[in-house]
């Protein structure tokens, strides 16, 4: 029946009446003739007959094949093919071949039980811890208790003792008072002592604040004068340089002035010099001329 169905696929199959498949119908039936005696086969309908008896005959014959099969009796049949499982027929192949046996169940068999085995494992160590915790606690109890049975034996122990001493005597009760006026006198004094040390303390710490903000108010006011002082150095420092700028631009101007006052002196000078020599040449000239 290739190409339509392979070998290996999964053929579901109905049961129908025979007089209702047609020429066409893929049917299975059970072969008792031949090579197909006891085997299930699927064929194609081509032609269908009735024997003398109103028996269904059905000739068939394979897609691929060109002569036609013996006849099919309607008591060979089982029915009419109505789907090809394919999912059915990869799981029947993964089966029957030995790697997919292994995969497909033996391994998670082993994966199964290896799961099994981790939690009974898990579920005994809890158990295990648990157990654990319950001992703790019930050591714990038991300790209470022995301290509890401690605690309150000596305090039984203490009040027959007292009962004893009072009935025989009286002044084991006085001296039980005065000691404990003393007790009551001692703890008063050192919770005065206490009291004074805190008071100590207290001052103690009231004097290093006072101290530390002194030193930061002293610190603080070195700062400021620090800054102060630079400040003033810059001032006078740049005073002294536009005073000495000043100067020295007078100087310059006056030493100019004189250099000039200096040069028209001169000149004036030797002005008059030459006027007198002239003066000179001119009454010499003058007396020369009157002796004549």
């Amino acid at each position: 029946m290739e190409p339509e169905y392979a070998v290996g696929d999964i053929l579901i199959t109905r049961e129908k009446d025979p007089s209702i498949i047609k020429v066409g119908d893929n049917i299975v039936y059970l072969g008792n003739t031949g090579d197909y005696n006891g085997k299930i086969i699927t064929h194609n309908v081509i032609k269908i007959e009735q024997n003398e008896q109103g028996e269904y005959l059905f000739h068939t014959k394979g897609i691929a094949n060109t002569i036609e099969d013996p006849i099919v009796n309607e008591k060979q049949l089982y029915g009419i093919v109505v789907q090809n499982n394919a999912v059915l027929a990869f799981i029947c192949k993964i089966l029957t071949n030995k790697y997919g046996l292994y995969f497909v169940v033996i391994i998670p068999i082993i994966l199964y039980a290896f799961v099994g085995f981790v939690k009974t494992q898990g579920e005994k160590i809890e158990q295990e811890r648990e157990e654990e915790r319950k001992n703790k606690q019930l050591e714990k109890e038991e300790r209470e208790r022995k301290k509890l049975k401690q605690e309150t034996e000596p305090v039984q122990g203490g009040e027959k003792t007292q009962k004893k001493s009072k009935t025989t005597t009286k002044k084991k009760a006085n001296t039980e008072e005065n000691n404990t006026d003393d007790k009551e006198t001692t703890n008063k004094v050192k919770s005065k002592k206490t009291t004074s040390t805190n008071k100590k303390e207290e001052e103690n710490k009231v004097v290093s604040k006072k101290s530390i903000e002194n030193k930061n108010k002293v610190a603080s006011s070195k700062n400021a004068e620090n800054k102060n002082k630079v400040a003033s150095s810059k001032n006078t420092e740049s005073k002294n340089k536009s005073a000495s700028t000043k100067n020295t631009e007078s100087k310059n101007k006056s030493a100019s002035t004189k250099n000039t006052e200096n040069k028209n002196k001169s000149v004036s000078t030797k002005k008059t010099r030459e006027n007198t020599e002239e003066i000179k040449k001119t009454k010499k000239t003058t007396r020369k001329t009157e002796k004549e």
